[in-house]
């Protein structure tokens, strides 16, 4: 058992707004895994696919892993700007404002939770796709 807490210093945790889980593409690789962990099971962690033509469609992110800088799969990425997939097959890689995510797992709108190589199968996601907010 840890030692007692003072009354009169304990605050209450703000309640969660769905909109915490919007992702912002600009913070760093670790941040934005931290944000996708903390916000199980609610509100969860989302973006959306900016297809041109179409209509964005939403992704909640259920599992990621960050992909540290150094990674051979992240050499060379600097020319892309946050929110930009680089890597698209088995995982999907996505470039944050420092480092990048490997997306694994995550849920587009109206589907069940799905592997990035299942939902390649179904969606195509080209990379140089832009993630972000609408």
């Amino acid at each position: 058992a840890g030692a007692a807490q003072d009354p009169a210093l304990v605050t209450k945790a703000p309640r969660l707004a769905k909109a915490a889980g919007a992702i912002d593409w600009t913070r760093t690789a670790k941040q934005i895994h931290d944000q996708i962990r903390a916000l199980v099971p609610w509100p969860k962690t989302y973006t959306h696919w900016l297809r041109n033509g179409a209509e964005p469609l939403r992704f909640i992110i259920d599992r990621a892993t960050v992909i540290d800088s150094t990674n051979k799969v992240a050499e060379g990425i600097g020319g892309h700007s946050p929110g930009t997939l680089i890597e698209a097959g088995e995982k999907l890689i996505v470039q944050c404002g420092e480092g990048s995510l490997s997306i694994e797992l995550l849920q587009p709108a109206g589907k069940k939770s799905q592997t990035a190589a299942e939902l390649q199968r179904g969606h195509k996601v080209p990379v140089g796709a832009k993630f972000g907010g609408v």
